[in-house]
């Protein structure tokens, strides 16, 4: 398996991680799917994939607690994150998010190609951007 063509997501909904594996598939990317808060933390550990989308009310813990863990752990702190929701996601919500180090967010009814376009955005090496993180 390429780490590089590897995309985390994390969702309680199995219909929704079969949908978008089949369509990550299709543009050459191969989705590792979570069902859970925990799960997410243990494979990203484990395999640190090149972005997770992680999913904004996912059990046990919530989206944005995953994301402090994710971000709080030198394994996993470089990993672009980011996070959809099928809810509003709120001006407070999106400052905390921000703060925690999220990349992006997306809207679970948006277009494939759009959350594609994200998932491109994220993966494109910063100007001055190492892997340990300083610029």
């Amino acid at each position: 398996m390429d780490r590089n063509n590897v995309v985390l997501m994390v969702d309680n909904e199995p219909l929704t991680l079969r949908l978008f594996g089949s369509y990550f598939a299709r543009a050459g990317l191969e989705l590792i799917p979570a069902y859970d808060c925990d799960q997410c933390h243990e494979i990203a550990k484990r395999m640190c994939p090149r972005v997770i989308l992680l999913g904004y009310s996912v059990s046990p813990s919530d989206g944005l607690k995953t994301l402090a863990r994710l971000k709080s752990e030198d394994v996993t702190r470089d990993i672009p994150v980011i996070v959809f929701t099928n809810k509003d996601f709120g001006v407070e919500a999106a400052q905390t998010a921000n703060k925690l180090g999220v990349n992006a967010y997306f809207h679970k009814g948006v277009p494939f190609k759009e959350v594609l376009h994200k998932v491109h955005e994220v993966l494109v090496p910063r100007r001055g951007h190492t892997s340990s993180g300083a610029a």
